[in-house]
């Protein structure tokens, strides 16, 4: 992986390395284990400076709109790769400012639905909530 990402950072063209990072993204959320490739996708683009901001700010929207179309239908393994994500775009935060906004609230929609599951489910309200919503 890490001799592909370095390959793809030194091609000059922009529009060829943004095609390349973002079938290298594709391919990396349709694995079974799909975050630790992700991230290293991320890493990449975000901490390499031949990358570019405009081809990194690209595989980021990328990454969301994968995950929001359900590209990793698990959904610890989605949040630990938006969790993870956020991190690496921490110290960066400003140039990635529009792209940030979606993954969080991603992941807030996805830890509130674990927090609603686990508190239908421990307090006896589970089998009303599932009849209503066909579960």
């Amino acid at each position: 992986m890490d001799a592909k990402l370095a390959q793809l950072a030194s091609i000059a063209a922009q529009k060829d390395k943004q095609q390349g990072f973002s079938q290298l993204l594709q391919a990396s959320l349709a694995q079974e284990a799909p975050a630790d490739d992700t991230l290293a996708v991320v890493r990449a683009v975000v901490t390499d400076e031949r990358v570019g901001l405009v081809v990194a700010r690209q595989i980021i929207t990328d990454l969301v709109k994968g995950l929001e179309a359900g590209a990793v239908p698990d959904s610890d393994i989605r949040k630990k790769i938006i969790q993870d994500t956020l991190e690496v775009l921490q110290p960066r935060i400003v140039s990635y400012e529009e792209q940030v906004r979606v993954p969080h609230s991603a992941a807030t929609t996805t830890i509130n639905n674990i927090a609603r599951t686990y508190y239908l489910k421990h307090s006896g309200l589970w089998a009303s909530f599932a009849t209503r919503q066909h579960l």
